[in-house]
C-alpha cells in the first residue's frame, strides 16, 4: 500500500471513531479510488494477537470489505432513486405541493397503512421535501409511481446488475417489488422495506449524477504501473440523461445549501443527501452520499456507518472530516 492510501485509511478509520461501516471516495470523471476503507480493520505490519480468537464482536466481519462485498438498507439516500423516477415521470413534479402531517396513509383496507414522517412538515414542495428528508411526501411519490415505474428506474440506474471494481465482483444491490401492497411500496420509495444497497453503488449513483449522467467504475491502484486495463471504464447499466442529472444535482445541492448548511463542508461546493436507515431492532444505520461540484476536486463520496446512528449528526462529519484531508494533498 502507498504511504499516501495507507495516510488516508488511517485518516478515514479515525473519522470513523469506532464505528463499523465503510468510506469511500473516488473521482468521478475517472474512477480512480482515493480511499476506500471498511471497519473494522487492521494494519497487515501489525496484526493483533487475538484478532481470530478475541469473542466481544470487536473484530466481527474484520475479513470483510463492506465497500465491495455488503449490502445495506440505504433509508433516505434511496429517496435520490425516487426524485429521478419522479422528474423523468410526473410532470409539472416541481409545481405540485404536499401535506405532511407526519404520516401518509395509502389508503383503506387491506395492504394499506401508514408511511409515518419523522416531522411534521406542513405544506411544502417536492424540492422541500428532499431537503427535509419527508417521508410523506416520497411515500405518496412512491405509491403514485408504482412498483412498475420505480423497479424501471432502479435498473435504468444499474441497481441489481454485477460490477467488477478491480477485479472484485461487488455484491448486487435489490431492490424487488413483486406482489407487494401499496404500503409497501411507499416505504420501498424511502429507502426502506426490503431494500438493499451496496456502497459502491451508492458512490456511481452519485457519480453519474455529477458526471452528468455518465458513471464511472470505481477502480483501486496500489502502484502507478497496475490496473492499467480498468482504468476510465463507464458504468455501461447506468442510464441517466444529462437533463435528469442536472436536475437531480440541483436538488442535492439545495439539500446542502438550503437544509444541511455549506459550513458542514467548507469550501467544497458540495451536493448530498443524508440517510438514517431502520434496522430493527438494532441501531439506525447512518449514511451520507454526495460530491463536490469544484471543478478542481471531482470526488464523490459514500458513508455508511452500520448502527451507527444519524446520518446527518454521525454519517456527515465523517465525509466532511476524509474530504477536506484530501484537499490538503
Amino acid at each position: 500500500m502507498q504511504p499516501q492510501n495507507r495516510m488516508r485509511l488511517y485518516q478515514a478509520t479515525d473519522a470513523m471513531d469506532g464505528n463499523k461501516g465503510t468510506v469511500v471516495v473516488y473521482n468521478y470523471k475517472t474512477g480512480q479510488t482515493v480511499c476506500m476503507v471498511s471497519a473494522p480493520n487492521y494494519d497487515p505490519l501489525e496484526v493483533p494477537e487475538d484478532i481470530d480468537t478475541n469473542t466481544s464482536g470487536k473484530y466481527d466481519g474484520i475479513y470483510l470489505n463492506r465497500a465491495i462485498s455488503g449490502v445495506f438498507t440505504p433509508g433516505s439516500t434511496f429517496k435520490v432513486v425516487t426524485a429521478i423516477c419522479a422528474i423523468e415521470n410526473i410532470p409539472g413534479i416541481y409545481d405540485k405541493t404536499f401535506n405532511c402531517t407526519g404520516k401518509y396513509t395509502t389508503g383503506k383496507g387491506e395492504g394499506n397503512g401508514d408511511v409515518i414522517c419523522h416531522s411534521t412538515h406542513g405544506k411544502i414542495t417536492f424540492e422541500e421535501g428532499l431537503n427535509y428528508s419527508c417521508n410523506v411526501v416520497f411515500g405518496t411519490i412512491a405509491t403514485y409511481l408504482g412498483a412498475e415505474k420505480l423497479t424501471e428506474t432502479v435498473r435504468q440506474l444499474g441497481f441489481g446488475e454485477n460490477v467488477t471494481i478491480s477485479k472484485a465482483d461487488a455484491v448486487r444491490s435489490t431492490f424487488d417489488l413483486t406482489d407487494t401492497t401499496r404500503l409497501d411500496v411507499g416505504w420501498a420509495g424511502i429507502g426502506q422495506y426490503t431494500t438493499l444497497v451496496n456502497p459502491c453503488q451508492m458512490l456511481m449513483l452519485m457519480g453519474g449524477i455529477a458526471n452528468g449522467g455518465k458513471a464511472m467504475i470505481p477502480y483501486l491502484v496500489e502502484s502507478s504501473s497496475e490496473l492499467v486495463d480498468i482504468k476510465g471504464k463507464v458504468n455501461t447499466a447506468f442510464t441517466l440523461s444529462p437533463e435528469t442529472a442536472s436536475a437531480i444535482k440541483k436538488l442535492l445541492r439545495s439539500n446542502v445549501e438550503n437544509y444541511y448548511g455549506d459550513e458542514l463542508f467548507p469550501g467544497l461546493e458540495m451536493c448530498g443527501k443524508t440517510g438514517t436507515a431502520e434496522v430493527p431492532p438494532d441501531e439506525d444505520h447512518a449514511w451520507f452520499v454526495g460530491f463536490s461540484q469544484r471543478i478542481d476536486f471531482p470526488y464523490a463520496v459514500v458513508v455508511c456507518l452500520e448502527n451507527g446512528g444519524s446520518g446527518y449528526d454521525d454519517a456527515i462529519p465523517v465525509a466532511n472530516a476524509v474530504l477536506q484531508a484530501l484537499d490538503e494533498d
